[in-house]
């Protein structure tokens, strides 16, 4: 529908939409998994529409339950499991004054529409499909009036392609940014419009990269025929903002602008003169400042000062300095970390060890910011844990993001055992220190570090108790864009998904195991949390188990139930790794 905003009158612009035919719309892999949660574009001249047309009829119909603690509701979803079918998807662009839509002529019958971008005459569509397997991106250009496609460039990759939100087409002149991960790392190339490489904008042992999976191109100035980005140029534990001339003969050396150690996400104000520049370390709580394109501060948003009115200044007397380093994977990588030591140590005594993981992809937890970001209370509890006595170790083991794709295609094939063997090597190291009491050590994690916990009990002897939580234990389950980008489908890697899950290693179970997972997870279904009680049940394998009626996936951040889950962790790790 369109809306007149003066008179409110609406207009139907699609009359075909019915049941599991919908236009405009995202479907759910593309919201849930790629980043994309829109299924309509306007042109820039508001002349054209260019729109989805989704049909789930090919999708699997799944029966969700969602238990809360009034009673339990059924859901029917069509879900893409890894290995079925996904959605039906078309491409179509409408001509807002006619009403006439037509095709765009891109096949997405075995493929992922990734991105739609219009250029900038409003005359062609920047069209990215990504093969079902993902390992290669297709950008076209497409005729708004036609709907003839062909191909500007082509990403390939013997692993996975990445799908970013870095094109960028330029106004002033011909041609448009792109990211890649061509050279291993991620960084930014200069294309004409027909998508001949110009020149790369950067380069090196180092990411163009934001605050997670966010773009790390930051903005552009014609004008002055400047990009910027943030990167891990400093290092891969913080984030800075740099500027690089498009013209650039020295991609591998652009200026760095932000100057404090730490964590910065830039944002540029209109007219490229200054930048909101949002900014944390490991001494420093989160800041919003508004900054001069030199990286000096014109104005303080948000100071955040550690002084006598700030709410945690009455803890800093007893807060515990983060320490960062890193070992050598088997491969000679480095995994960097960052440890916590227990408040008040005494000489000659050893402590217990609680590793806190997440190790999956698209996710870093080593990182110089504020105990783990503005939003994160995990951060915070782990220094809770460091003063009641425990050793808190937080390693990021191959797989884990924004390493490049040497590190992070680690895990291709068979997910759960290279990030094992890593955090073996943490444990290693932690053996070797004074402080640490070899014989209990602990490990917990969410989600993905909730099935990491579970692989550490199944698959090794070395850990004394762990808190796995909202865990995948059978991958099978998981939707098709995420699962497959690592393991294929199950038909063509069997022995992948079977090794990757927690089924079959049950049995071998080691260790004290509190299970935890909200009753009305809708992204790791509780199912997979079933399924594992059943087989421990029927296996004679004791464990705990903590349930949260009405729980979502994210149920840690939430007031009640997010302080309920702390302090029965801390409780269990207190009686579980007790001397």
């Amino acid at each position: 529908f369109a809306i007149e905003l003066h008179t409110r009158k609406e207009t139907a612009l699609t009359t075909d939409g019915d049941g599991l035919v919908q236009n405009g719309v995202a479907e759910f892999v593309a919201q849930e998994e790629m980043g994309r949660n829109t299924g309509y574009w306007w042109s820039p001249d508001e002349k054209h529409i260019a729109f989805t047309r989704i049909d789930d009829a090919p999708v699997q119909e799944v029966e969700r339950f969602e238990i809360n603690a009034e009673g339990a509701r059924m859901y029917r979803q069509r879900y893409p499991a890894a290995g079925s079918p996904n959605t039906r998807v078309e491409l179509k662009v409408l001509e807002t004054t006619s009403g006439k839509a037509i095709n765009v002529d891109v096949d997405f019958a075995e493929a992922y529409l990734a991105r739609v971008d219009w250029f900038p005459d409003s005359r062609r569509l920047a069209v990215q499909r990504q093969s079902r397997d993902q390992k290669r991106l297709e950008l076209f250009r497409a005729d708004a009036t036609s709907g003839a496609a062909s191909v500007l460039l082509t990403e390939t990759s013997p692993h996975w392609i990445e799908l970013h939100n870095d094109l960028k087409f330029l106004k002033e002149q011909s041609g448009f940014l792109w990211s890649s991960r061509r050279t291993g790392s991620k960084h930014l190339y200069l294309h004409d419009l027909d998508g001949r490489l110009v020149r790369p904008l950067t380069a090196g042992d180092w990411m163009v990269v934001g605050d997670g999976v966010e773009s790390g191109l930051v903005g552009v100035d014609e004008a002055r025929s400047l990009v910027y980005f943030t990167a891990s140029e400093a290092s891969p534990l913080e984030r800075h903002l740099y500027v690089a001339p498009l013209d650039t003969r020295t991609p591998n050396a652009p200026r760095r602008i932000t100057q404090e150690a730490g964590w910065h996400d830039a944002k540029l104000l209109p007219g490229g003169a200054a930048y909101l520049d949002l900014w944390s370390s490991p001494e420093q709580p989160p800041t919003a400042s508004l900054r001069a394109m030199d990286g000096s501060v014109r104005h303080w948003l948000v100071r955040n000062a550690l002084d006598a009115m700030h709410p945690y200044h009455t803890f800093t007397t007893d807060h515990i300095k983060e320490e960062f380093g890193s070992i050598a994977a088997s491969d000679g990588l480095p995994l960097f970390y960052r440890l916590l030591k227990p408040a008040r140590m005494e000489a000659g005594k050893r402590y217990p060890v609680v590793i806190d993981t997440y190790g999956g992809p698209h996710f870093q937890f080593v990182r110089k910011d504020w105990m783990g970001g503005a939003r994160a209370a995990q951060g915070y509890f782990r220094e809770v844990l460091a003063q009641h006595g425990f050793v808190v170790f937080t390693l990021d083991n191959r797989g884990s993001g924004f390493r490049g794709d040497a590190f992070e295609s680690a895990i291709a094939g068979r997910l759960g055992d290279v990030e094992i063997r890593d955090q073996l090597r943490g444990v290693e190291f932690l053996k070797a220190q004074r402080f640490v009491d070899p014989e209990r050590i602990g490990v917990m994690g969410w989600s993905y570090g909730g099935y990491m916990t579970l692989k550490a009990l199944t698959t090794t002897t070395i850990f004394r108790a762990g808190v796995a939580g909202a865990p995948v234990t059978d991958w099978r389950l998981y939707d098709t864009h995420y699962t497959e980008r690592y393991l294929s489908t199950p038909a063509a890697n069997a022995a992948g998904y079977a090794a990757s899950g927690v089924m079959q290693d049950a049995k071998e179970l080691s260790g004290k195991l509190l299970l935890v997972h909200g009753m009305a997870d809708d992204n790791v279904l509780f199912t997979h949390s079933t399924m594992l009680m059943q087989q421990l049940q029927a296996l004679g394998k004791p464990f705990d188990v903590m349930t949260y009626p009405g729980g979502k996936h994210g149920l840690v951040r939430m007031p009640q139930q997010g302080r309920h889950y702390y302090e029965m962790v801390l409780r269990f790790f207190e009686r579980e790794l007790e001397e």
